[in-house]
């Protein structure tokens, strides 16, 4: 899997389902079809989420080879961690939040 690119986009949603409505409905997308794996080169996949005071905006997500690197590498380019690597172990993966130096926030994910 190519490494660096953007892979998954976060949005949040106070309704859920009322804003997948509202995507299926503007551009077709759905839960089930996002969930299903189906490839489709040139997308970016994505799902909504509950809102969280942890997720407020849109946020997106940066597949990487290797998560300690990466933060290592944020931190010396003025950015900082937010919240530092953690293990989901279900999915084999590690993830992790930074703040750019503008203050966006982005999402890290690499395998275990």
């Amino acid at each position: 899997m190519d490494q660096n690119l953007v892979t998954w986009l976060q949005i949040p949603a106070d309704d859920v389902d009322g804003v997948w409505h509202f995507y299926g409905r503007v551009f077709g997308w759905s839960a089930q079809a996002t969930y299903a794996n189906e490839s489709r080169p040139g997308a970016i996949y994505g799902e909504v989420v509950p809102r969280t005071e942890d997720l407020r905006e849109p946020r997106p997500v940066i597949r990487v080879s290797d998560i300690d690197a990466t933060l290592a590498q944020v931190e010396a380019e003025g950015g900082s961690i937010v919240a530092g690597r953690k293990e989901i172990p279900e999915i084999a993966m590690v993830f992790a939040v930074f703040a750019d130096p503008a203050g966006n926030l982005i999402n890290v994910v690499g395998d275990m």
